[in-house]
């Protein structure tokens, strides 16, 4: 199970600068999500740590060997593609002793080794047949089965579940974290799905514009974001455009139309423009903190099953949505109902208003 350490990767194609300086480390055993929007380099960055891609410039080492030189079959790494790379005409025993076999390994070992990934995988009454005749799901595990099969302790997954249905990736994104330390594995995983990353992660990496944002455990990143892309792109946010009123070390006074909040995070000039992030799921109608209320009219309301999700506008042209627990009822609020939406101090989160505008800095 290696370290990875990356420095100031950087890759271009053409004039567009696929990743800039993309510095990470990771522990031995570790399990890293690296999550971002469609086309902000996450698979480029994969890429070159696989050998896959050659960088531009900067270094890629595992275990404190730099491999830049190195193609992927000298790396010692497994590679999970996103479209289930099979091959068709193998059938799952074929495909997953396949590694093992092209190395030379001894009969023995190759049957060991096989049979101990297919009863992991639960294939093992399936071995027989050619992937054509299996689920989406159990391809999948044929694949993750073949890589691991190879001899690889790192494990690089490129968007492995996208292909499957939801049901199938919310019960497979933990079969891939059991095998991986089971297996006492290191792996990347990419992905742009924030959920299957804040489930399977030890650690997450955020993405954005070639560019490696932060990284932190999952709870951290989604309650204690540093980045207000971020904050917006990990799990789902209200952001809201305010003015400091009263900046503080420990604590500060914002506004929000007609309303004051009591809130935790940077210390701006007062009368600054701010943007201000509440999680819909920590606000609540008619709840009992006193830290913060604000008074709104209920604009709209879905049922979501465990959970009723409410527009409250607040202010001219300022709603927020909140997300409360459903009771048997399911009715909740009526829509065009006077609320009372309140949220405390430490869910209210306030950044650096950014220069070029919200939308430009959390959409690009």
């Amino acid at each position: 199970m290696p370290t990875v350490d990356i420095r100031e990767l950087r890759k271009k194609f053409g004039q567009f600068e696929a990743v800039r300086d993309a510095t990470m480390s990771i522990g031995n055993g570790e399990y890293v999500s690296i999550i971002g929007p469609s086309g902000c380099g996450k698979t480029t960055l994969l890429r070159m740590i696989a050998g896959i891609l050659r960088q531009d410039s900067g270094d890629v080492r595992f275990d404190g060997e730099l491999v830049n030189d190195k193609p992927i079959e000298e790396r010692g790494v497994g590679y999970v593609f996103q479209d289930i790379a099979l091959f068709p005409h193998m059938n799952i025993w074929e495909n997953v002793s396949y590694g093992p076999r092209a190395k030379g390994e001894p009969i023995d070992h190759i049957r060991a080794v096989t049979l101990e990934m297919l009863e992991m995988m639960k294939l093992s009454d399936r071995y027989r047949d050619p992937p054509s005749n299996l689920s989406g799901g159990m391809q999948q595990k044929a694949a993750v089965a073949r890589a691991i099969a190879h001899g690889s302790k790192l494990m690089l997954l490129d968007e492995p579940l996208s292909m499957l249905d939801a049901r199938v990736r919310s019960e497979l994104r933990f079969e891939l974290r059991r095998i991986v330390k089971d297996l006492s594995l290191t792996a990347i995983h990419v992905t742009h799905d924030q959920e299957e990353a804040m489930a399977i992660s030890d650690r997450i990496f955020v993405m954005q514009k070639g560019v490696l944002v932060e990284n932190g455990s999952p709870s951290d990143l989604y309650f204690r974001p540093t980045h207000l892309f971020t904050a917006y792109f990990l799990g789902e946010s209200n952001i809201l455009a305010g003015r400091m009123e009263e900046p503080g070390e420990d604590g500060c006074i914002v506004r929000i139309g007609h309303s004051q909040l009591r809130a935790i995070g940077m210390s701006g000039a007062k009368g600054s423009k701010v943007a201000i992030v509440i999680r819909p799921e920590l606000a609540e109608i008619d709840g009992e903190t006193d830290d913060n209320r604000i008074g709104g009219r209920v604009r709209a309301k879905y049922f979501e099953g465990s959970f009723l999700r409410y527009v409250v506008e607040i202010g001219d042209d300022l709603f927020l949505r909140v997300k409360c627990r459903v009771d048997e009822s399911g009715r909740g609020h009526r829509v065009g109902e006077q609320v009372s939406v309140s949220v405390g101090r430490d869910h209210v989160r306030v950044y650096e208003f950014p220069a070029g505008g919200l939308n430009k800095e959390i959409r690009g």
